[in-house]
């Protein structure tokens, strides 16, 4: 098959989006398919799996939409296309009315639901909810299948689009866990080190955990460490030096390849979330349990696996005590931290590995997995 892979993503070196791609590109490339990827920019040092690379260019939107146009319909006219995978951004909807594009086959993979993920008034959720239903519903309906990272991503296009049960596919974010060594039993002192790795904005809700870990009865106790940078970072920074939490250290962006090393430094791994009605699949979080550490993660849809494979602890969203409360509990009982993080790393392993991922995500394409095979959306 001929396979062209379709993102209006920039891809860095570092990141989920660069993984995710390589992931699915990896799992044709293994089974034999021609792949050629289509996006705005690339880093010379992402290395993704495919037989050619093709960019249309960053900047402002309207150009860079014109541009992707041009690009698209000039390859399509050029190459017998077998099938289109989209990493699907409300940016591609102008696609709908390329004609050499919609008599394709196309997969769209959905990451989040955009309207969530952002902080709007009644009036442009309004006017997004109209654009879905005038545009987005029969770009949706007219795509051979929908790839989501959570079962409520794919109720929520379900419900809103009228997608076939059939046609929607769930699969986790996963990682590589070749890349992460376990977290070795025995720690240097008893301080700990509560770690948190990714993109700093709000719906993370790092500030509860910093208001948490910033008391003064975790000050001799436990460290924490923030690695990553984006909007909300100074706004931490000084969050964290108005409480003179002097156990609070931020390390900004560092190389992906660095982050499975930073890891075994962490005892303990944190999953802030402060978003609802989306269901969560952070990839941090399968990379703490990669590292084989224990987690504490808020208490939201997706997220609750964490207590459900006995994974490590949850608490509620944006609650500074229930937070403390469930860093005790870790905090009093050791013993079992070995047992989470072991359960976690078997998970990774077999549910949030992007190798599988990849695999089972071409042999839908292919037509050749059965419904037993992929997650049922009940």
């Amino acid at each position: 098959m001929n396979i062209l892979y379709l993102t209006d993503d920039e891809i860095t070196s570092g990141g989920a989006v660069k993984e995710h791609i390589n992931a699915i590109c990896r799992g044709f490339k293994n089974k034999g398919h021609k792949v050629t990827l289509i996006c705005p920019s690339i880093d010379r040092n992402a290395s993704i799996l495919v037989d050619q690379v093709i960019t249309y260019g960053s900047g402002r939107s309207i150009p860079r939409v014109v541009a992707m146009l041009k690009t698209i319909k000039k390859l399509l006219n050029e190459e017998n296309i077998d099938a289109i995978y989209m990493r699907y951004r409300a940016s591609q909807l102008p696609l709908y009315f390329l004609k050499s594009f919609t008599a394709q086959t196309r997969y769209l993979e959905i990451n989040g639901i955009a309207e969530k993920e952002m902080r709007i008034n009644k009036f442009k959720y309004l006017l997004i909810r109209f654009v879905q239903k005038i545009i987005e519903r029969p770009f949706f309906l007219k795509s051979s299948g929908v790839f989501t990272v959570t079962k409520e991503i794919a109720s929520y296009y379900k419900n809103n689009y009228n997608i076939q049960k059939e046609n929607i596919y769930v699969f986790n974010n996963g990682v590589w866990p070749e890349r992460f060594e376990t977290k070795p039993n025995k720690r240097k002192s008893e301080k700990i080190t509560l770690g948190f790795v990714g993109n700093i904005v709000w719906w993370q809700g790092l500030e509860t955990v910093i208001k948490a870990i910033g008391d003064q009865n975790y000050r001799d106790k436990v460290d924490l460490t923030i690695v990553g940078s984006g909007d909300e970072l100074e706004k931490l920074k000084r969050l964290a030096e108005s409480l003179d939490a002097s156990n609070i250290q931020f390390l900004g962006q560092v190389p992906s390849d660095e982050i499975p090393k930073i890891m075994t430094g962490f005892d303990i791994g944190i999953v802030s979330k402060s978003i609802k009605g989306e269901g969560l699949s952070p990839i941090k979080l399968y990379e703490y349990w990669a590292a084989g550490l224990p987690v504490i993660a808020t208490n939201l849809p997706g997220l609750d696996i964490v207590e459900n494979i006995e994974g490590g602890l949850n608490y509620e969203m944006d609650d500074v005590d229930s937070l403390k409360s469930s860093l005790n509990t870790l905090l009093n009982d050791k013993s079992k931290w070995e047992v989470y993080g072991e359960n976690g790393r078997r998970y990774v392993e077999e549910y949030a590995n992007w190798h599988n991922i990849g695999d089972s995500t071409v042999k839908i394409i292919e037509g050749k997995s059965n419904f037993n095979e992929r997650i049922k959306l009940v």
